[in-house]
């Protein structure tokens, strides 16, 4: 089986910020196997600059449209999914605001779950790693849209 070696000036796997002598082992499809010593890895390591990390997933949503949960088809494509959120975006602004309050606590719950279970990586480790850095910014303080009301409220 061929396998690919790739070690960075970090690597992050999900839950650890490694330093620069750490290797990521795959297969060739890209399949992780292990992250092991970079004495344990032997030859053939592929060294990149910066950050190696797991593949981000676009997690963004759009609470405006939180009425519209389980109501429109899934899988059928992005024209589909457009073509629905024309025709039944018009609800009245009560309903849309009260969808989107229950979307925004679900999401908080959800953030306190996974905050609790200690499944985010530890975030004094990630200030370290960016402190000093010039390159790109790092927001430490609270969005200005942080929630203001209900269950996420930072007193």
């Amino acid at each position: 089986m061929s396998y690919r070696k790739l070690k960075a000036d970090y690597l992050f796997d999900g839950f650890t910020l490694h330093g620069s002598g750490t290797v990521l082992i795959c297969k060739a499809d890209g399949t992780i196997e292990d992250v092991v010593a970079e004495k344990e890895a032997g030859e053939d390591i592929e060294q990149y600059s910066g950050l190696l990390t797991p593949g981000f997933i676009n997690c963004h949503c759009h609470l405006e449209l939180s009425h519209l949960k389980d109501r429109i088809p899934k899988h059928h494509g992005l024209v589909d999914f457009a073509l629905s959120v024309v025709r039944q975006r018009n609800e009245p602004e009560e309903f849309i605001q009260a969808a989107m309050r229950e979307a925004e606590a679900a999401w908080v719950r959800a953030l306190l779950a996974e905050l609790t279970t200690g499944a985010f990586p530890d975030l004094a480790q990630w200030k370290t790693f960016h402190s000093g850095r010039t390159d790109h910014a790092v927001e430490a303080e609270p969005a200005s849209n942080a929630v203001t009301e209900g269950p996420g409220r930072r007193d």
